[in-house]
């Protein structure tokens, strides 16, 4: 799922449980951090990987300090993301909650399909 705003991004957020976003630090209306926040009140336990081209030691102490599972410099190796995307799903835990009891959720049931999707 691909937003362009921040305020988008929450609106996506409030309707479906996505486990891992990748985060532009600049974003037209607020920052990837606050973006983080709001996501974060929604879903205690979402995982985030922020990107930057303006790297710097506190941008991505901040980063850290908020929860952020990783933190990109631009241009973004495609290979190193997708990587990252999949050791974050891997780490988040897995468990869901079920009529019948928990169950172990596969990481293939978390991907949201939507007509709107845009592919990276």
């Amino acid at each position: 799922v691909l937003a362009y705003r921040g305020g988008e991004a929450i609106d996506i957020i409030r309707r479906h449980a996505l486990l891992v976003s990748v985060l532009d630090i600049n974003l037209p209306d607020m920052t990837g951090f606050e973006l983080f926040q709001e996501i974060r009140g929604l879903q205690h336990d979402h995982q985030a990987i922020f990107m930057t081209a303006n790297l710097s030691d506190n941008l991505e102490r901040e980063a850290l300090d908020l929860g952020a599972f990783s933190f990109f410099s631009k241009p973004v190796d495609g290979g190193r993301l997708v990587r990252t995307v999949r050791q974050a799903l891997e780490s988040h835990n897995r468990i869901v909650w079920t009529a019948t009891g928990p169950r172990r959720k596969n990481i293939e049931e978390s991907v949201i399909k939507t007509d709107n999707r845009k592919e990276l």
